[in-house]
């Protein structure tokens, strides 16, 4: 479990550091760590893809599936400060998942709009059935 949550702490600092547009020092222990979260969730969600036969397959990219987990993290957070709860990792992992689905599989404007609904509707209504799924990255 303290895996989990420090994991889940690198991937908020990830997503984060990429919304800020701010690098860490080429070289620093952070850039190594953040370098090592990203391996271990990438080779995560690639592991579940060949499991199941799900996105994200060969036609996203590594730094796709950061940016996808970043943004979608960072949102869902967000909104869960707002209705002053935490959504578990596991949780997190299983939405991120979802969006990768979308990702692959409609228009790149319609993932812009669907995670703006999917935020909307978990402030009004809470999280989702779909999305209480446990799904562990390792």
């Amino acid at each position: 479990m303290n895996t989990m949550l420090s994991m889940d702490d690198i991937g908020r600092f990830v997503g984060n550091q990429e919304l800020e547009q701010r690098a860490p020092k080429p070289g620093s222990a952070l850039e190594a760590a953040l370098e090592a979260g990203s391996v271990l969730i990438v080779s995560g969600y690639r592991r579940i893809a060949e499991q199941y036969g799900c996105a994200p397959s060969t036609m996203t990219s590594d730094e796709k599936i950061i940016e996808i987990y970043s943004r979608v993290l960072t949102a869902f957070r967000k909104a869960s400060e707002r209705r002053g709860e935490q959504i578990p990792a596991v949780f997190l992992n299983c939405i991120v998942l979802k969006f990768l689905q979308v990702h692959e599989k409609m228009p790149e404007h319609f993932f812009d709009q669907h995670l703006q609904y999917e935020l909307d509707k978990y402030v009004a209504e809470g999280l989702r059935p779909e999305y209480r799924q446990e799904l562990p990255l390792f």
